[in-house]
């Protein structure tokens, strides 16, 4: 049932950005046609090459195209017997991963924890700098990346380091494991994106295949109810930075030039008043729907949403200043 466009259909229509398919986990086996081992597709009664088809539907549908990649690799007798041979086999994998299937944005390594020295690091980013200069890397080759990747929780508040969280639909499994394994709600979604948009980050949300190359109907159902959020709501995220004022358990801002968002998810933890910008206040307009009572003194600003106009899962308030906002 595997079917490559429906699955970027779905990214796409969810809202999403970039998809960065597995190509390898630390089981060794190969999601696309390598002519440096017979462990992959190609041998398999399937016989297509998933990478390839996704790579294509990725490009066609105008979203960028990331690669995860485990340097672990359980299976290769030189991954214990012979690393810098094993390296080798690594960077010849990489450099077809680079060079068959068009642009691709971002490689997403898995084994951090190691020193840089482990994978002949210097060696391993030359070779992908030459063959996609563009690229980023994150920072599971064993020295600091592009960006960091905390996991299966929303990342730490920072204007200065880029980061991603990369968060699951079911229980922090990485893989299919069964209808009884539960999938989080639609609110659950748009907390965990709020935050990572307000902490200045991005989500990075693991879709886990059935073994029928099909996808859970309630992970698709959380795909499409986040979509049709963003196609109405999606000022406040996309082209935004995270603050001025920092994520609570209350909800997080986003802003984007003199423009403000507030995305209240828990009114009983509102702060009274959120600190002081030097900006001034100009206009205030509820996104959801509704009126708000908004004021700004010295002190800070406050923000009331009348009971009948607060809304589920989020109250998003749109404040203009006279100013440029920063984080």
């Amino acid at each position: 049932m595997f079917d490559a466009a429906r699955w970027v259909a779905m990214a796409k229509d969810a809202g999403m950005k970039y998809i960065v398919p597995v190509t390898k986990h630390h089981d060794g086996f190969c999601m696309w046609h390598s002519k440096f081992t017979e462990y992959g597709m190609q041998n398999t009664p399937f016989k297509r090459d998933i990478i390839a088809e996704l790579a294509r539907e990725t490009h066609r549908a105008g979203l960028k195209l990331g690669f995860y990649y485990s340097q672990r690799d359980w299976s290769h007798p030189d991954y214990s017997a012979d690393l810098p041979r094993y390296n080798e086999y690594m960077r010849n994998q990489i450099r077809e991963l680079l060079t068959n299937f068009g642009e691709v944005s971002v490689m997403w390594f898995d084994a951090g924890n190691y020193p840089g020295s482990t994978w002949e690091r210097e060696k391993l980013v030359r070779l992908i700098g030459s063959l996609q200069p563009n690229i980023l890397i994150n920072n599971r080759t064993g020295v600091p990346g592009d960006f960091t990747t905390p996991e299966g929780k929303i990342g730490t508040f920072s204007a200065e380091l880029d980061w991603e969280s990369c968060m699951t639909f079911s229980a922090l499994k990485f893989s299919w494991h069964g209808f009884d394994v539960p999938v989080i709600t639609f609110p659950e979604l748009i907390r965990r994106l709020v935050h990572c948009s307000g902490g200045d980050g991005n989500l990075l949300m693991n879709v886990d295949p059935l073994p029928t190359g099909d996808i859970h109907p309630e992970e698709v159902a959380r795909m499409a109810e986040a979509g049709k959020w963003l196609r109405t709501y999606g000022e406040s995220i996309y082209d935004t930075r995270g603050g001025p004022w920092r994520p609570g358990e209350w909800g997080a801002a986003t802003h984007c030039g003199r423009t403000a968002y507030i995305h209240v998810l828990d009114w009983t933890k509102m702060p009274a008043r959120l600190p002081a910008v030097p900006q001034k206040l100009t206009g205030h307009s509820v996104l959801t729907r509704g009126e708000a009572r908004v004021t700004q003194t010295a002190a800070g600003i406050e923000i009331d949403v009348p009971g009948p106009f607060r809304s589920e899962p989020d109250t998003i308030l749109k404040l203009e200043f006279d100013g440029e906002l920063t984080a």
